[in-house]
């Protein structure tokens, strides 16, 4: 009886020993941020970063480092790719804005692609934060983005065609969106056949792509050889 109590304690000690050696593991120390200048506030928490340091030119941003057994949430200062020469960046989730988010992306002018689906910029006041990117091509908005006009470097595309020259307002999910060329062989483009009258003829157009029909704000038209009997062509 002694020696059946004796192997079930051996096991809860064991048992024990495993999950104390889980934690340990689940605060196992991160690197990432030593490419970045950084100020640790050990009462919130937090860790900013600033000046980013490293020579990788695609880079995610996790929403937590643990230094020294302890963990930290992420916030951005201001700027802290200055000097970098970044081509892709994305953020993990929990990563904290900064109050001022103006300088946010200065120094990203070779930026391609942004992934900013974490983000919450539904409190921010700045609204040309993505100004400096206007090499970028690949865009995945944020989740939260509240009522402001946020303007885009471009005019971007979500999956249907949908053009955006800001940020989608009051969105709750993120989306992608990616600078043209539109392939053409997706879009048609049909007008009624029309009478010669000796003047301009413009007739009605309707456009769709990939089988949904675009609304007349999203896009522009110009005729041309649309006099004379014959094919006018309309270019959208």
């Amino acid at each position: 009886m002694k020696l059946f109590t004796m192997k079930k304690l051996l096991f809860a000690m064991l048992l024990l020993c495993m999950a104390f050696g889980q934690r340990v593991d689940a605060q196992e120390a991160t690197t990432w941020q030593d490419d970045y200048q950084y100020e640790l506030d050990k009462d919130n928490k937090q860790i900013t970063i600033y000046e980013y340091t490293g020579e990788d030119s695609s880079l995610e941003v996790p929403g937590t480092a643990v230094i020294d057994d302890e963990e930290y949430t992420t916030k951005l200062g201001e700027h802290p790719w200055k000097d970098a020469e970044l081509t892709s960046l994305s953020f993990g989730k929990g990563v904290q804005l900064a109050e001022d988010i103006s300088g946010l992306f200065e120094g990203c002018e070779k930026l391609d692609t942004l992934d900013l689906r974490y983000f919450d910029i539904s409190e921010i006041t700045c609204t040309d934060f993505l100004d400096p990117c206007q090499a970028l091509s690949r865009l995945w908005t944020p989740k939260r983005t509240g009522e402001k006009k946020i303007k885009l470097p471009a005019v971007f595309y979500d999956e249907s065609v949908r053009a955006y020259a800001y940020l989608p307002q009051e969105a709750y999910r993120s989306i992608f969106l990616e600078k043209g060329p539109i392939d053409a062989s997706d879009a048609e483009v049909e007008a009624p056949p029309q009478v010669y009258t000796g003047h301009a003829l413009t007739p009605p157009v309707t456009v769709t792509f990939k089988g949904r029909k675009i609304p007349e704000s999203e896009y522009m038209i110009t005729y041309s050889d649309n006099v004379d009997i014959g094919t006018a062509i309309i270019m959208v």
